[in-house]
């Protein structure tokens, strides 16, 4: 590749994951004071694919974490999330444990 590919413009902006996209996201009262945690991370296919989170984005009932999973560029932004997708079954437990490390390593501090 040409180092000119690398340029950031308008029409080229920067993908991060080039794919293989996911956000996490947590929603929690801290203080009376509502919150939301979203974290975005690149995702090898295979584990969205074993999350059941393949092109679409689940909740864990009775909970306040939810996540999207995608295969394409540019699919899992602020203001972008993949179709919604029924509920989750037990394999997407393992959000909610990133979920709490997360928060026990940023919020509790």
């Amino acid at each position: 590749l040409e180092k000119s590919t690398y340029r950031l413009t308008f029409s080229k902006p920067y993908v991060a994951c080039s794919g293989q996209c996911a956000k996490l996201t947590y929603a929690t009262n801290l203080t009376g004071v509502p919150h939301t945690l979203d974290l975005y991370t690149c995702d090898p296919a295979a584990v969205c694919s074993g999350l059941g989170l393949v092109n679409s984005c689940q909740s864990i009932d009775g909970t306040s974490v939810s996540g999207c999973c995608c295969s394409y560029d540019g699919c899992v932004t602020p203001s972008v999330n993949p179709t919604v997708g029924g509920a989750a079954g037990t394999a997407f437990t393992y959000l909610s444990v990133v979920i709490a490390a997360v928060y026990t390593l940023f919020i509790r501090q």
